[in-house]
């Protein structure tokens, strides 16, 4: 009986200083994100002020780089931030009640311009009915981080479809692509942070593997559910 008592008060012990090393990566990663912000919006703005100015052709070409990579860093940042204060609890939510075909209306004209500019072409066939509670600008990221993520693979002159509707109470939403698909074996993970499928995709065109654990977050809390679904060869939907 004393072993069992001391066996149950290490194993309370180690999970105690388990709980407080992940509290402490949380909170590193949420401090470092947030004051990463700063010095990225002094670069980018300072790049923006030069452009302004008059100077050299090679001067405005390299300040518009500093300024691109500072909001794609930016970006980074970003995701990283609402991550960390994800896994401190719920994310943060501002919800509204509001029509769910004002929803996916409001997602369709940036989720296409994000397609055509992949060159790909875009279609939505949007059918939602009645009325949800939910935080728009969070929906609209994931809903456009699953269309981005479609979109980088999809092949030119494909089709990448954005379909929405209402089933037993709940609004469906998909995106469906025809590009190179998900190998079984690796369609678990592709929600995984940093994530690369195939391990062959360029971090600098593809992005950092954040889109997908976001979209997964954003619809978890809203009670939802996010699932993939691929066949190599012929394409990817995520639902």
């Amino acid at each position: 009986a004393n072993g069992s008592r001391a066996a149950s008060r290490r194993d309370q012990a180690a999970t105690r200083e388990l709980a407080r090393v992940l509290r402490l990566k949380t909170d590193f990663v949420a401090d470092a994100s947030h004051e990463l912000r700063t010095p990225l919006t002094v670069i980018r703005g300072n790049a923006e002020v030069g452009l302004a100015a008059p100077g050299e052709p090679i001067h405005k070409d390299v300040l518009t780089d500093i300024g691109a990579e500072a909001a794609r860093m930016g970006k980074l940042v970003d995701d990283l931030l609402f991550l960390a204060r994800s896994d401190a609890g719920a994310p943060p939510m501002e919800r509204e009640f509001m029509p769910a075909r004002l929803l996916l209306a409001r997602v369709a004209r940036p989720a296409e311009t994000l397609v055509r500019q992949r060159g790909a072409r875009f279609v939505a066939d949007l059918r939602p009915e009645g009325y949800l509670e939910a935080d728009p600008t969070r929906i609209e990221q994931a809903v456009l981080n699953l269309i981005d993520n479609a979109a980088k693979h999809a092949p030119p002159d494909s089709t990448v479809t954005l379909r929405a509707r209402t089933e037993g109470g709940e609004l469906v939403v998909s995106v469906v692509d025809e590009g190179p698909g998900i190998p079984a074996e690796e369609l678990p993970l592709v929600f995984e942070r940093f994530y690369q499928v195939g391990k062959r995709r360029s971090r600098r065109t593809h992005g950092a593997g954040l889109g997908l654990p976001i979209a997964r977050t954003v619809v978890e809390a809203h009670g939802g559910r996010l699932d993939a679904a691929s066949t190599p060869g012929q394409g990817t939907t995520m639902t």
